[in-house]
């Protein structure tokens, strides 16, 4: 059997040395349980203090508590879309999207860490703000082709990705 290496991927919130650590006992777990209720299974692992897992969650309830209900406003975010209607065709848009607060030079935007979510209907409206939504999407793309890049028959669609990405360079557009 091949040897397996374990890191974090690109924009991942640990470490590559946490993802190492993180990598075995995760799959162990997953291997265990018949990779059935594996979330819930890891959290368990993680409650023992000498869990290599242990101190990757908050354990305060009170911390966690309001942690994870922002991540509930979150899904809630992804959740609603707008229904615009335009030469007699519905399409339907996410009705709120996240744009990176470095594309508004706005100095009382400096306390929020997490961007902005914006109407996409402002979004279209902003070329500063499109142009973030495109690159976002662009690096989705190219992360979701580096994840099934193993995949050969999702080739022609690798292959309009970086048709893509090279048409966005060649504009005034960076990643």
């Amino acid at each position: 059997m091949a040897k397996i290496e374990y890191k974090v991927r690109q924009g991942g919130f640990i470490t590559n040395k946490q993802a190492q650590v993180y990598g075995p006992i995760i799959v162990e777990i997953a291997e265990n349980n018949n990779y059935q209720n594996v979330p819930e299974k890891i959290v368990e692992h993680a409650e023992t203090l000498n869990s290599p897992l242990h101190d990757y969650f908050e354990w305060d309830d009170s911390i966690a508590g309001y942690k994870y209900r922002c991540e509930q406003a979150r899904y809630l975010l992804r959740a609603i879309v707008t229904v615009v209607e335009s030469n007699e065709k519905k399409e339907e848009l996410r009705a709120v999207v996240h744009i990176s607060k470095k594309v508004i030079n706005d100095e009382s935007l400096d306390n929020n860490k997490n961007g902005l979510y914006v109407p996409i209907t402002k979004v279209f409206q902003h070329e500063k703000m499109y142009r973030d939504l495109l690159l976002a999407a662009l690096r989705q793309a190219k992360s979701w082709q580096k994840q099934y890049e193993f995949i050969k028959e999702l080739e022609p669609i690798r292959t309009a990705i970086d048709f893509v990405e090279m048409e966005i360079n060649g504009d005034k557009y960076s990643i």
